[in-house]
């Protein structure tokens, strides 16, 4: 089948369909290049809970070597650390002490059993002996600071529990050579009442996650969910760092290029007169657009595949495991937004005339939805006024990180395009086009 409009249309539009390829292409191999940074600014690995951090800050021999660290609170005579062995079987998302075989809280209660009264720890241990004398393998000083270079079992070493710590301080770094795996601080109450004691934690040495300063960023910035919604992924993981960096541009990028070349679709021809010409020599109105539309198609296709390789090539250069799904799923998760920008784009271009008024009315409703969905981000109108932008209709988490498709944010679109696209069948079906 010839295609004499399509076969032109595409050679007029080739320059700079190859130079948005090209630079999509680059863009995406430079962005895989800068996580390389990124990763130069990772904090040391840990887990956290409210008032309680482990940090590993180093290895001893075939050890970890970890920075135990908490929060005391007013009324806090003393602090105990303890780590604890994992049961296979244990409810890690509902872990409670209880759970822990073996604990219970005499075996603490018999280190003060005979101590009443309101003093300091120092004062305390000078007058316990037996307190004393169990720790006095483990201890540098007596002055209520004391610090373990290792876990010791505790009480009988076939509890499970190992003693971290115990002080008066608020962090304690030790070589975890022992069993431990949870780790939990006691905050011992002045009165020295163990029935009263708090616990923090449980952190764990198996969850460790490192950050870098701009997750501190994302986190702290309430404006930036306008950009990156309401769900706020590492930045320091490959598949955040490609959906934060990369595919939170990539919908304005897509739409703006297909804006420009849907635009001059009907309109340019109406502008120059060449429509005259075209449908004088037996072209259909039917035949101008549907060759039309394939040019569109076309462009989209070369594109969405240059920037797909270059994602990919990226990732593959800096030596880093390529999330195919991911990357695939989250180009793919664009195609029904950029159905509907063509559909509007359109409309728009038999709506209008002349070819710069057009670009300028579609380009103008492209930056007005981007605008649309920031406002919406940051007052919360997501359920309201964000589902007249094109742009709500696109999830980067989701599609990136979760590798998950929501159907609406298929149907609707598409729903958009679709509409848009019969009736600007029907309006250049029925346009008067003046000489």
């Amino acid at each position: 089948m010839k295609l004499p409009l399509f076969k032109a249309a595409f050679k007029d539009q080739q320059t700079s369909m190859w130079v948005y390829v090209g630079v999509m292409l680059f863009y995406g191999l430079l962005i895989m290049v800068a996580f390389l940074s990124v990763e130069d600014m990772l904090s040391e690995p840990f887990s956290s809970v409210e008032g309680i951090t482990l940090t590993k800050i180093g290895t001893n021999d075939e050890y970890d070597v970890f920075n135990l660290k908490w929060e005391t609170r007013t009324g806090t005579a003393a602090h105990v650390a303890f780590g604890l062995d994992l049961d296979e079987g244990m409810d890690w998302a509902n872990f409670t002490l209880d759970d822990i075989e073996g604990f219970n809280m005499s075996q603490v209660q018999d280190l003060f059993e005979d101590h009443f009264g309101n003093i300091s720890l120092g004062e305390y241990l000078k007058d316990d002996p037996m307190l004393m004398e169990f720790f006095e393998n483990y201890t540098g000083d007596h002055s209520g600071n004391m610090h373990y270079p290792a876990p010791i079992p505790f009480p009988d070493g076939k509890s499970g529990i190992e003693l971290v710590y115990f002080g008066e301080g608020t962090y304690v770094n030790f070589t975890n050579s022992g069993s431990s795996l949870l780790f939990v601080v006691g905050l011992i109450p002045n009165d020295w009442n163990l029935s009263n004691i708090t616990f923090l934690g449980p952190v764990s040495s198996m969850d460790l996650m490192q950050i870098s300063d701009f997750d501190e960023y994302l986190e702290e910035n309430p404006m930036m969910k306008a950009f990156f919604g309401e769900e706020m992924i590492s930045f320091t993981e490959i598949e955040g760092f490609i959906a934060l960096e990369y595919f939170s541009m990539w919908p304005l990028m897509l739409l703006i290029f297909l804006a420009i070349k849907t635009g001059g679709t009907v309109s340019k021809h109406v502008d120059d007169q060449s429509i005259d010409i075209l449908l004088a020599t037996g072209y259909s109105r039917f035949r101008f657009l549907n060759e039309k539309m394939l040019v569109v198609a076309m462009n989209l296709a070369l594109v969405v595949i240059a920037a797909w390789v270059g994602v990919i090539l990226g990732v593959f250069m800096i030596g880093k495991p390529v999330p195919v799904a991911g990357i695939t799923i989250a180009f793919l998760g664009s195609v029904p937004l950029a159905f509907g920008m063509v559909g509007l784009s359109l409309l728009l271009s038999v709506l209008i005339d002349e070819s710069s008024k057009t670009t300028g009315a579609i380009m103008g409703l492209t930056i007005f939805m981007f605008m649309i969905q920031i406002v919406s981000n940051i007052a919360g109108w997501q359920d309201g006024l964000g589902y007249i932008s094109l742009f709500t209709y696109y999830d980067m988490n989701q599609l990136m990180v979760h590798r998950t498709f929501d159907a609406v944010n298929i149907i609707l679109p598409s729903v958009i395009g679709m509409v848009s696209m019969i009736a600007s069948y029907i309006l250049f079906k029925k346009k008067e086009i003046h000489a």
